[in-house]
């Protein structure tokens, strides 16, 4: 069975007696994927073009980690990331990656709470 994607973050944070007026700027999703991999979704909500980060504390990965980007929307590799991931989003646009643990390391999925 497909597992949904987890809301990691999201700017400003919800808090329950916010719900009703809070407007949120940007969201991150993750989700686990097969061999090991991680897909990451950055979703800006704001009026401007954002820098946008997940960290591997939020994704639930240890600190430290090397793993290798690669950009679903440009279907390229993206080289390799340590202990975060940004990009520039523009306005109502995401960034979409899979991380991939470099050869010989554990599962990201396995490394997430």
């Amino acid at each position: 069975a497909a597992l949904p994607p987890r809301l990691v973050s999201q700017t400003p944070p919800l808090r329950s007696a916010e719900a009703t007026t809070l407007t949120i700027t940007s969201q991150t999703f993750a989700r686990p994927l097969s061999r090991g991999r991680l897909a990451v979704l950055l979703l800006n909500r704001g009026q401007k073009t954002a820098k946008l980060s997940a960290s591997w504390a939020e994704l639930g990965l240890a600190v430290g980690l090397r793993v290798h980007v690669f950009d679903v929307i440009a279907q390229s590799a993206a080289g390799t990331a340590t202990d975060s991931f940004q990009a520039n989003v523009p306005s109502h646009d995401v960034a979409f990656v899979i991380l991939e643990p470099e050869a010989g390391a554990p599962p990201l999925h396995r490394v997430v709470r």
